[in-house]
């Protein structure tokens, strides 16, 4: 299974270069998307999960920056790998406050930013490895915290209000009253 990128730079010929030029499929990835502007990335995002975008970080409308913070504060898995033409410190420690994986100055050599996506896509794996781990954890972990419950090993609203929005993520853990009698 192949994961879904997005390529945004305001500049056609970039994006276009961007997408041709790199082997995206041999890396594991497809280019399913490719934006003229941040704006675009958040529209297309809100339908559309991916886990890796590569943005301008300078942009018309919306930069790459506010993609990165769109992506932190709504939680998305998504990477972010910000190209710039810009040697500002400011820049790289906002990009950083927002989690992005790789901030390249442009021009970069094309050779050099496969390997860069090679890289967060070996991130991804990880991730989903992770994660599938986790899944796999899931029912013994749920039983362990009613268990604790019953046994009255936990009073810490904050503590049960946390393993609820982790173990069950579906239900709505401040409307959830726990008792025993």
């Amino acid at each position: 299974m192949l994961y879904k990128a997005v390529v945004a730079d305001d500049e056609r010929i970039i994006r276009e270069s961007l997408r041709d030029f790199i082997n995206w499929e041999d890396i594991g990835l497809e280019v399913v998307k490719l934006c003229s502007d941040g704006k675009e990335v958040i529209q297309f995002l809100k339908d559309n999960p991916v886990d890796l975008i590569l943005t301008d970080i300078k942009m018309v409308n919306v930069s790459g920056l506010e993609v990165a913070k769109y992506v932190f504060e709504n939680k998305m898995k998504a990477k972010i790998i910000l190209l710039s033409g810009y040697k500002e410190f400011d820049f790289a420690i906002e990009a950083m406050k927002y989690g992005v994986n790789h901030y390249i100055l442009k021009p970069t050599d094309i050779d050099k930013l496969e390997d860069i996506i090679k890289d967060v896509k070996c991130q991804i794996d990880k991730e989903r490895e992770w994660d599938l781990d986790q899944m796999n954890l899931q029912p013994l972990l749920r039983e362990q915290f009613f268990l604790e419950l019953f046994m009255g090993a936990v009073n810490d609203k904050n503590y049960i209000r946390e393993k609820i929005k982790r173990l069950y993520p579906e239900w709505d853990a401040d409307k959830i009253s726990c008792f025993t009698v």
